[in-house]
């Protein structure tokens, strides 16, 4: 059994979903389930504390930034992981992660030394052929974050071995 693997992130409301995952004719690949479509924050991995525990801290780090407006303007396909994503420049998003990794750190967690960038995973699995590419979405596509989520993945939760995830908490940027 794949070990479960936590994270934070913002999650686009019904509208930018749906526009998200019409998408998804643009890339080949296992497709994301709609559900499960959200822009990660912080890749925690296991937990090193109780999800209760872990927000309250967090709520602190995240008091008072106000919402989080997230606009995606790009498509891009990344070899290396084999991802179709959306993507765009989202400084808010950046500032808040920066926060919630600071506040991690009491938890031992050490943030990706790769720089933060904003996107929606649309699909895994692309074949080895497809490169690197980057290009407009056909229209921009956003939403505004009024909070994030900690939720929980396990590799062998949905069919084929698609990640299927579960919201374990909620904390509010208001």
């Amino acid at each position: 059994m794949t070990p479960v693997r936590h994270f934070l992130a913002l999650c686009p409301d019904a509208p930018a979903r749906q526009a998200l995952a019409a998408l998804s004719g643009l890339h080949r690949g296992r497709t994301v389930h709609p559900d499960d479509l959200h822009l990660t924050l912080a890749f925690l991995g296991e937990l090193a504390v109780s999800p209760p525990a872990l927000l309250e801290a967090l709520a602190s780090a995240s008091a008072r930034r106000g919402p989080v407006a997230v606009v995606l303007d790009r498509a891009e396909t990344w070899p290396g992981p084999g991802a179709a994503c959306a993507t765009g420049e989202v400084p808010r998003a950046a500032a808040l992660s920066t926060a919630l990794w600071q506040a991690l750190a009491a938890f031992g967690y050490r943030a990706d030394p790769r720089p933060f960038r904003a996107h929606v995973t649309l699909a895994r699995g692309l074949p080895q052929s497809v490169g690197e590419t980057v290009g407009p979405l056909p229209a921009p596509i956003g939403w505004t974050s009024r909070e994030f989520l900690l939720m929980a993945s396990a590799a062998d939760a949905g069919p084929a071995g698609s990640a299927r995830y579960r919201i374990l908490g909620r904390c509010p940027l208001d």
